[in-house]
């Protein structure tokens, strides 16, 4: 697969959980631990563009994250908890390291910022973006955020998070 296939995929380490589908909404959705999000996600990288959709569920501090092309075509799932990430590829190989920082620098040949989207994606502010610019563009009624873009070096990410679910 090229590289901004990976981009994409490391840009998306958002989420992990249990599957099951609530209709509760916690008091403030972020500070929730156990949650899940569905959408789309586009990177621009040198004149070149992929978009992808994207599935990701978290509960604490493991997550799933299932990105695929139209028509599940180049389908990667990642799964991920404090002891380490494993991707898995379209072509079913399995790609293990420490952290997804690890793996993301092995495949990409730098490391991307993957625990800190966790927060970007909810809309918390942290201390560090790592080199990063991300912006707001829109909100869903529940606060969380809808549309976003995140920049680096040349790297243009723009995450649209079609919904929304808290367990």
């Amino acid at each position: 697969m090229n590289k901004l296939f990976w981009i994409i995929i490391f840009s998306v380490f958002l989420v992990t959980s249990c599957a099951t589908t609530s209709t509760f909404q916690p008091h403030n959705p972020k500070t929730s631990q156990h949650w899940r999000v569905q959408g789309k996600i586009a990177m621009q990288d040198q004149g070149r563009a992929e978009t992808a959709s994207l599935d990701w569920q978290q509960n604490v501090q493991n997550y799933q994250i299932r990105i695929f092309g139209p028509l599940g075509i180049g389908a990667v799932e990642i799964n991920g908890n404090p002891q380490g990430v494993e991707l898995i590829d379209s072509k079913g190989q399995i790609h293990q390291a420490a952290s997804a920082e690890l793996l993301s620098q092995q495949i990409l040949g730098y490391p991307l910022p993957i625990a800190d989207l966790v927060y970007w994606l909810k809309g918390v502010k942290t201390k560090h973006h790592h080199g990063w610019t991300v912006h707001y563009l829109s909100y869903h009624q529940n606060g969380m955020p809808k549309l976003m873009t995140a920049t680096h070096q040349g790297i243009n990410l723009r995450i649209f998070i079609d919904k929304w679910q808290f367990f």
